[in-house]
């Protein structure tokens, strides 16, 4: 029996280069995640209190600045938070090991996954962390052939970023008052998935 002992990243690319380990293309995907300071973590209903209050401080200048009684995150009761454990799952986001948001994904419909809230604290915003989040969101759901996202229409940032990970505006517009218009984007191409596992 040969002596058995954990490669490191670099010793991992040489063996593929040298044909001696199986080529993966996602291998950089993964030790990218392994070495960032970003990581994700599944809720649970035991989270629920911290995640919401979370959630309503990092929307609250949004409600105050678009009057959204209607449809925005700060509106939303612990009872209606917690039903969104039975049918979609919770993540908390970590940056450096500190709890810098959390985001809900649920399937829409067969095939069809929707990214429905993202939060971020705002001194963990601008770190890219919202990008990675979504492209592991991506890995995890394999089953997903596209994938949805809804954003505020005047909120260049957020368009930004959801073109910029390859969501397109599908003509979706509504208009929640006179202020507030919301736009969803949905993704259906070179999705993040690890093929040939």
């Amino acid at each position: 029996m040969a002596d058995v002992k954990w490669a490191s990243e670099n010793e991992i690319k040489e063996m593929v280069q040298e044909g001696e380990f199986i080529e993966y293309h996602y291998i950089d995907v993964l030790f990218e995640m392994l070495n960032s300071n970003i990581k994700i973590s599944k809720a649970t209903v035991d989270d629920a209190e911290e995640l919401l209050s979370m959630q309503k401080e990092v929307f609250m200048p949004l409600y105050k600045k678009y009057n959204d009684h209607e449809t925005s995150p700060v509106m939303q009761t612990m009872e209606r938070f917690l039903r969104r454990f039975e049918f979609g799952d919770y993540y908390k986001i970590l940056y450096e090991n500190n709890l810098a948001g959390s985001v809900f994904v649920y399937e829409k419909e067969p095939g069809i996954m929707r990214l429905h809230i993202i939060t971020i604290l705002e001194q963990y915003q601008n770190k890219g962390i919202a990008q990675e989040v979504m492209k592991r969101l991506e890995l995890i759901y394999p089953q997903a052939e596209s994938w949805e996202i809804e954003t505020i229409l005047t909120k260049k940032r957020n368009c930004y970023i959801c073109e910029k990970m390859g969501y397109v505006q599908n003509g979706n517009f509504k208009v929640i008052n006179n202020k507030l218009t919301l736009v969803t984007y949905i993704k259906n191409r070179n999705l993040y998935k690890l093929a040939g596992i």
